[in-house]
């Protein structure tokens, strides 16, 4: 597969230098990858490529997954930390490649697969708290789920989700039973949506 740049990489960040930015955006749709075809792939050189690289495993947003060989050599290949994950949504990665590459490096992070499918839904409030705990921390952990669930129920009320959104959020929810607890308040949102959608039907009727 061609490895492919992602959208809107010479955009400014607040969190990172140009190229790291660019970088963290590359892998981010792109399977993990060592410097050097990184660097290729990116049409950089590959001394600022490994400098930048070192400066983001020095901030812990990537590091080293596997070896693959290349070159007639093993080289260690690198991706995204959980913290990258969510600072690479924040400047704008798309959920969906993301994903898809996320359950590759990492299939058994449930957590962290729920916090980016809901990201289309509730905003980059939920990479935020993501990516503020596992700098705090280094990991996210269980006890970060309460945390999650809360900014969620906060932000649906501050950002009033559609009914077509509230429907999709269950949906993803069914997915993750672990936030079973949180279905339970959405399901009550959507009652209360399709009632008030009912009255507000019929009082246009009359």
């Amino acid at each position: 597969m061609i490895p492919q740049d992602t959208p809107n990489t010479e955009q400014k960040s607040e969190f990172l230098p140009p190229l790291q930015r660019r970088i963290i955006l590359f892998l981010a749709g792109n399977q993990p990858m060592n410097k050097h075809a990184t660097a290729k792939a990116m049409n950089e050189h590959t001394r600022s490529t490994w400098l930048s690289f070192k400066g983001l495993e020095n901030s812990g947003l990537v590091k080293k997954i596997d070896q693959r060989e290349s070159l007639g050599r093993e080289r260690d290949c690198y991706w995204l930390t959980d913290s990258g994950v969510y600072l690479a949504l924040i400047e704008g990665a798309e959920s969906k490649k993301i994903l898809m590459r996320t359950k590759e490096v990492y299939p058994d992070n449930a957590l962290l697969h729920f916090i980016i499918e809901i990201a289309p839904i509730m905003g980059t409030g939920m990479h935020k708290i993501g990516y503020s705990a596992v700098l705090e921390k280094g990991k996210l952990g269980e006890s970060d789920k309460n945390s999650v669930k809360s900014a969620m129920l906060s932000q649906q009320l501050l950002k009033e989700l559609t009914l077509g959104q509230i429907r999709d959020l269950i949906e993803i929810m069914k997915k993750h039973p672990q936030f079973e607890a949180f279905k339970d308040q959405t399901d009550q949102a959507l009652e209360k949506l399709k009632k008030a959608e009912l009255f507000l039907k019929e009082a246009y009727e009359k």
